[in-house]
């Protein structure tokens, strides 16, 4: 797998929507085979969810890994442009809100538990996974320049 290099500079003229399409096709990736390869489960926990051909659409990959309760991957066009989002679930209900519904044509959508919860509860070294997982997922995201926000 190669990734188009750009200089800094390159990247940061780009539009936030190509910027995501950029890393979608280049960083990503090698970000979820190294996930593949490091993090224990990861390949069972994207198994179970068929998360693994839409992990690299989401601008935001952080919410695949964190919180408290299961979430929603919505993949959904706007306006004639394809988008993506994780979303926050209460009680069964998505908070998934687009200003105009009427435009929306959502493609894909389904419920997943985020990484890290699984891991809990699907781990035997439950502890020592929780442990080493987050201080991999943090120094990765940390290397990436990735503000962290924790649970």
């Amino acid at each position: 797998m190669s990734i188009t290099l750009y200089k800094q500079t390159e990247l940061w003229k780009m539009s936030p929507s190509q910027f995501n399409e950029w890393r979608r096709k280049n960083d990503l990736p090698q970000l979820l085979s190294l996930f593949k390869d490091k993090l224990p489960g990861f390949a069972d926990w994207l198994k179970e969810f068929n998360i693994e051909s839409v992990f690299c659409n989401p601008p935001h990959t952080g919410r695949w890994f964190t919180g408290a309760a299961d979430k929603k991957y919505v993949e959904y066009t706007h306006a004639n442009y394809a988008r993506f989002e994780i979303v926050d679930t209460e009680e069964g209900k998505t908070n998934f809100t687009v200003s105009n519904k009427k435009s929306v044509n959502i493609t894909q959508q389904f419920n997943f538990t985020p990484y890290f919860l699984w891991g809990q509860k699907n781990i035997k070294q439950n502890i020592l996974f929780v442990l080493t997982s987050l201080i991999r997922a943090f120094l990765i995201l940390l290397f990436m320049g990735m503000k962290v926000k924790l649970i």
